[in-house]
C-alpha cells in the first residue's frame, strides 16, 4: 500500500512539473516591458506581503499619479503597479501610458490556481483625463484587450 502511495505521489509531481514545463511564467516585468517598452518610465512598484490589502496608500497614489499625469502630457511611456500574493499565485494591477494612451492592467501568475495554465496579463483602455486633469486610479476603463 505504501509503495502505490509513493507511486502516485511521483506521478503526480511529474505530472505538475511537466505542466510547468508546458507554461512557463515569463512573469510581470515581460508583460510591462512587452505592453510599455523597455524604455518606459517606472511611476512606482508598490510590493505587497501576505494578507497586505492591494490598494495604493494615499501617498503612493498621489506619487504615482504625478508621474504618470506628467508622462502623459509628455506622450512618454510609463507605468506604476501593485503586486503582491493571491491564494495561490502572484497577482497585480496598475496602469500604464503608451501612445498617448491610458490603460490599466491586471496580471495573474497561474489564474487557474496551479501549473496547470498560462499566466494571464489583461489590458484595458481608460478614458482620457480631462484637459488638466491628472491621470489617476479611478479613471474609467473599459475593452479588455491583449498586450501587443
Amino acid at each position: 500500500m505504501r509503495s502505490q502511495t509513493a507511486v502516485i505521489v511521483i506521478l503526480l509531481g511529474n505530472v505538475a512539473m511537466a505542466c510547468s514545463l508546458l507554461y512557463p511564467r515569463a512573469g510581470l516585468r515581460h508583460y510591462l516591458e512587452r505592453s510599455a517598452g523597455a524604455d518606459a518610465t517606472v511611476c512606482g512598484a508598490f510590493v505587497r506581503r501576505p494578507l497586505e490589502a492591494h490598494a495604493l496608500s494615499t501617498e503612493e497614489a498621489r506619487a504615482a499619479s504625478l508621474c504618470m499625469t506628467d508622462a502623459f502630457r509628455a506622450k512618454r511611456r510609463a507605468y506604476f503597479y501593485v503586486q503582491g500574493p493571491g491564494i495561490d499565485s502572484q497577482l497585480a494591477w496598475g496602469m500604464l501610458t503608451r501612445s498617448g494612451h491610458v490603460m490599466r492592467f491586471q496580471y495573474d501568475s497561474a489564474p487557474c490556481g496551479g501549473p496547470a495554465c498560462n499566466e494571464r496579463f489583461v489590458v484595458s483602455d481608460c478614458s482620457e483625463p480631462k484637459q488638466g486633469e491628472p491621470v489617476t486610479e479611478d479613471l474609467p476603463c473599459v475593452t479588455a484587450t491583449n498586450p501587443p
